[in-house]
């Protein structure tokens, strides 16, 4: 199905989408229940080397949906 999106939701995504970590962080920060934000930050910071901040933006996306694929995936990327 399709979602209306708020405005700020729309920019988070929109910016979500950018592979700067600095963005990726105001994306999550504009969308802190937003799945996608948060596995993308989670991305981003660990190819960038940022072990604590990783860990941090995993935690936001496991508690968000601890039984989606994609968390599960990226728990296991992490492990």
């Amino acid at each position: 199905g399709f979602e209306i999106l708020d405005d700020v939701r729309g920019i988070a995504l929109h910016m979500s989408q950018e592979a700067k970590v600095e963005r990726l962080r105001v994306a999550a920060k504009l969308a802190p229940d937003d799945l996608i934000c948060q596995l993308n930050l989670t991305d981003a910071l660990f190819r960038s080397g940022a072990n604590q901040e990783t860990r941090q933006a995993a935690a936001a996306a496991v508690k968000l949906a601890p039984n989606h694929w994609s968390v599960l995936r990226m728990q296991a990327a992490l492990a």
